[in-house]
C-alpha cells in the first residue's frame, strides 16, 4: 500500500471517527501549478469551501430575515430539537486537504434535548475516497448518546456511550474501526431558526433544523 493510500486511510478514519467534524489532516499532495497554489480539486478553492473549512455560513438571503430578529429562539433553547449534518457543507470542508474524498451519503443527526443529553444517529453515513485507483469507503451506523451543556455561544459536549460502528472497505480488505467517543469541553456555536455551526479546534460541522 503506497503512501498516498495511507494518508487516504487516515484522513477517512479522521473524519468518520471524529463524528461529523472536519480533521485537518493532509492527504495526498497535489502537484504545484505554475503560480505555486497546489493544483486539482483542492488548490482550486472556492469562496463557499473556504468558508465552510473556516467555520462560517455563506451568505444567504434568508441571513437578512436572521438579522431582522425573525428567528424565535436564541442561545441554548435555539440548540433544541433535532438536526440534520449538511454533507455538502462537510465535504466540500475536508476536500480542502485533499480531492481525494469523492462523497458523503447518508445522514447524522444531532439531537439535543431539553434535559442537556444528547444522541447523535448514524443512518447509512457513506464517505468514499479514491486514491491511486483504489476506491476507499467507510460506513458509519447507529446511535452515540452523551450530555451537553450551552450558553449563548459556548457548547460542551460528552458522548457517555457509543453505540455506533465503522465498516471500511477497499480492495481486497474489510475492517471494523472503533469509533471515538466526542469529548468537546468548549466549542463555539451559531444558531439561527433553520442552521447552526458549531466549532472545535478540530473544524465545523453545520446542521440544518429537521
Amino acid at each position: 500500500m503506497n503512501m498516498c493510500v495511507k494518508n487516504t486511510l487516515r484522513v477517512l478514519l479522521a473524519a468518520a471517527t471524529t463524528a461529523a467534524f472536519v480533521v485537518p489532516l493532509a492527504a495526498c499532495a497535489q502537484p504545484e501549478a505554475r503560480d505555486g497554489t497546489a493544483g486539482g480539486g483542492a488548490g482550486a478553492q472556492s469562496s463557499d469551501s473556504t468558508a465552510a473549512a473556516a467555520g462560517e455560513i455563506p451568505a444567504t438571503d434568508g441571513d437578512a430575515d436572521a438579522a431582522t430578529g425573525t428567528q424565535a429562539l436564541q442561545g441554548a433553547a435555539c440548540l433544541e430539537g433535532d438536526w440534520l449534518a449538511d454533507n455538502s457543507y462537510f465535504l466540500a470542508a475536508i476536500r480542502e486537504f485533499g480531492d481525494e474524498i469523492k462523497s458523503v451519503e447518508g445522514e447524522v443527526i444531532v439531537s439535543f434535548r431539553a434535559d442537556e443529553t444528547m444522541e447523535t444517529t448514524y443512518r447509512g453515513w457513506l464517505i468514499t475516497a479514491v486514491a491511486e485507483g483504489q476506491t476507499i469507503t467507510i460506513q458509519r451506523d447507529g446511535v452515540d448518546t452523551g450530555t451537553y451543556s450551552a450558553g449563548d455561544t459556548t457548547l460542551a459536549m460528552k458522548d457517555t456511550a457509543v453505540g455506533s460502528s465503522l465498516v471500511m472497505s477497499g480492495d481486497g480488505f474489510q475492517m471494523a474501526v472503533d469509533a471515538e467517543p466526542v469529548d468537546q469541553p468548549s466549542a463555539s456555536y451559531t444558531c439561527a431558526a433553520d442552521t447552526a455551526v458549531i466549532t472545535t479546534t478540530d473544524g465545523a460541522m453545520q446542521l440544518m433544523r429537521r
